[in-house]
């Protein structure tokens, strides 16, 4: 008790989210270098090594491998089962027995992998044991090395206190390589093509929860669990589904606090005292409300696999006992495409089969029964024109200028989702994005300023200036909050760093009219006294045109050597109702007044333009 004032000092929240902890330690505490290194990026190393020495073994096995698209997809599946299976292992979840007996005895290691596989299959009937069984086909030395590396010593994680969405943010970095064909034929790993020059970034979780609760905080308000189902919240370029399983955490959550006021007999205990919502109500809640696109395969098959980890992360043997099967299958839930061109967009071009290959049409029937979401949220790629065409068909680019109207000038990708994403949310319905903010300044966002603002969409913009929210890029950045209809006031908020979010401080906030944005760049400024100006003379301000006529003077170069559009009042010799006829070098015109407006000729040569 005596040192309780240093203990929070150094580990307090404030401290921990400040920095101070982080000092502290880099100042007083030496470890070992092979210890230094983060969860998330030990973890990330061995799962890639793992992917190179399975990959190698296929290949020096069967020739049937020689498919680098297959490679992936059967590799990052094994990887998947095994990891699945150790998670449900330190969880005490029901299993045939564990990955490590499996390997006792070399002799009849793949029979009893391969047993374990197919009942894990049936027992949880998640989608994750259905592709592929590569066992036979690996070396032995190979799956000994993989399974040892995931128990200790060997192994320093323990599997069931590792977050969900820790495996989330490993798998989004996992998700920018693939593997390659080296010029030895061996395999490496290599950074995709789409992930050269766009902006790929993981986003930072505080910001994840942030997104996610200003979202839902309005949608789930005094909702009882079955209104709860009724959402439909998806993320359309969904990644790793980070974002998803933050919006299943929250709806989970909701639905706890709810049973707990007013039916408390329909929870389980847990650990701690603490209490959760039965497996099954989470399964509704998780097919019903949870959805999600992504182009890249690989991606749609990590979301399924996190939102499936997410759903078992407090569940014993005891509370999955009755549930037959286990796990939902998200095949329809989480699904692969382009969500911005669909088949409507793509029947307006004649393409070759190779390049709608290519473009992976989204045909959006196929998700929530074709309806629209009552949220999309996320963050979506950032890809600029140029690196637009190093990295996408002519056709693909031609599409998107065809179908969007934000596609302007050097449009971003970004863009596209903003516009993708208020076309797919019902009326009423939000968007939350986090995405750059020099939209709202640059002459590209032209189209997409008028396109919020015309009917008065925005709710709130989060800027965060100059302050960098991910670690290893350059992006400034800011957290734009819409609702399809018409609001008239959106908050202004200047957010200086992420602890301000963190720790939930004040920030400077100012609320503004709507009506007051259009499609020129908007006036929003981090200075929030000048803000306060602008407020003020946008209260007291008129239209220039009550007090003036505005209008555009002669403009010609047809001045040298004879005037030819202009007249004085000296040179009109006559004058009825709609005409004037005027007398000019030695001819006369009659010319209607409408089409004429007041002139102002200079006296001085040097006032001549």
């Amino acid at each position: 008790v005596s040192k309780f004032e240093e203990i929070y000092e150094l580990i307090s929240k404030e401290s921990v989210y400040g920095g101070q902890f982080d000092k502290f330690c880099s100042e007083n505490i030496v470890r070992e270098t092979a210890h230094k290194q983060q969860v998330d990026e030990l973890f990330l190393e061995q799962i890639n090594r793992w992917r190179i020495s399975l990959s190698n073994s296929l290949l020096e096995k069967d020739h049937k491998y020689s498919s680098i698209e297959k490679l992936n997809d059967v590799v990052q599946e094994f990887i998947n089962q095994i990891v699945f299976l150790r998670i449900c292992e330190d969880k005490n979840l029901p299993l045939y027995h564990k990955l490590s007996d499996t390997i006792d005895n070399v002799l009849d290691m793949k029979s009893k992998l391969e047993e374990l596989f197919r009942a894990a299959d049936k027992r949880y009937n998640s989608g994750i044991f259905e592709g592929e069984n590569i066992i036979f086909d690996l070396n032995n030395d190979v799956i000994v090395e993989i399974v040892e590396s995931l128990y200790y010593p060997q192994s320093p994680f323990l599997f069931n206190i590792i977050e969900p969405n820790l495996l989330g943010r490993i798998y989004e970095i996992f998700l920018t390589e693939q593997l390659n064909f080296a010029v030895n034929g061996q395999v490496e790993l290599k950074k995709k093509k789409e992930c050269l020059n766009r902006s790929i970034v993981t986003t930072p979780t505080e910001i994840v929860k942030y997104m996610v609760s200003k979202t839902l905080g309005n949608l789930c308000g005094g909702k009882t669990p079955d209104e709860i189902l009724t959402l439909r919240i998806a993320d359309i370029a969904c990644g790793s589904g980070v974002f998803l399983e933050e919006v299943f955490d929250f709806l989970v959550q909701h639905c706890v606090n709810w049973y707990a006021e007013n039916k408390p007999e329909e929870l389980i205990e847990i650990s701690g005292g603490r209490k959760k919502l039965p497996l099954n109500l989470k399964k509704q809640i998780l097919q019903s409300c949870i959805y999600g696109i992504d182009i890249d395969i690989h991606a749609v098959e990590v979301a399924k696999f996190s939102l499936i980890i997410k759903l078992i992360e407090d569940e014993t043997a005891p509370s999955v006992e009755e549930a037959t099967p286990i796990l939902p299958d998200l095949h329809n839930n989480i699904v692969h495409g382009n969500s911005l061109i669909g088949l409507n967009e793509l029947r307006s071009k004649t393409l070759l089969d190779d390049e709608q290959l290519d473009i992976v049409p989204f045909d959006w029937e196929n998700i929530n029964n074709g309806e629209a979401f009552t949220a999309i949220i996320g963050n979506p790629p950032y890809v600029k024109t140029e690196d637009m065409h190093n990295l996408l068909t002519q056709s693909e680019f031609e599409l998107y200028k065809m179908h969007y109207q934000t596609a302007y000038k050097q449009f971003d990708k970004y863009f596209l989702f903003v516009e993708r994403a208020i076309q797919k949310v019902s009326e009423e319905g939000y968007v939350c994005f986090i995405i750059p903010n020099k939209f709202f300044k640059i002459g590209a966002g032209e189209k997409l300023r008028k396109l919020i603002a015309a009917k008065g969409y925005l709710i709130s913009l989060d800027d965060f200036g100059d302050s960098q929210l991910f670690s290893d890029k350059t992006i400034y950045s800011a957290i734009l909050f819409l609702q399809k209809k018409n609001n008239s006031t959106f908050s202004y908020t200047k957010v200086d760093s992420l602890s301000a979010l963190w720790l939930g401080e004040a920030c400077n906030s100012v609320l503004l009219k709507n009506m007051n944005l259009n499609e020129l760049p908007w006036r929003l400024t981090t200075d929030f006294d000048f803000m306060q100006l602008l407020m003020k003379i946008d209260n007291i301000a008129v239209p220039i045109t009550e007090h003036a006529d505005i209008f555009n003077g002669i403009q010609t170069s047809a001045e040298r050597p004879t005037p030819v559009y202009w007249f004085s009042s000296d040179q009109i010799v006559a004058e009825t109702d709609e005409k004037y006829k005027v007398e000019k070098e030695g001819r006369t015109y009659s010319i209607e007044k409408e089409i004429l407006k007041p002139y102002f000729k200079p006296s001085k040569i040097a006032e001549r333009g």
